[in-house]
């Protein structure tokens, strides 16, 4: 939880939600990259392409 002007929100509300799954899938890519052989590195290879997919499509996306 994070305290915003004296009270408590869920980070899930926040604008850190979309950067912490974000992070968590690249992390979570690129250890099961590393470590698995076979259908991990296809996971893997998965895993890491969701962050490049999501920067990409807000490279193309109008300014709000």
């Amino acid at each position: 939880m994070a305290i915003i002007r004296g009270r408590p929100r869920p980070l899930r509300d926040g604008t850190w939600a979309a950067p912490i799954l974000l992070g968590a899938a690249s992390a979570l890519g690129l250890t099961i990259a590393l470590v698995a052989d076979g259908l991990g590195d296809v996971v893997g290879a998965i895993a890491l392409g969701i962050p490049a997919l999501v920067a990409a499509w807000c490279t193309r996306r109008p300014p709000p």
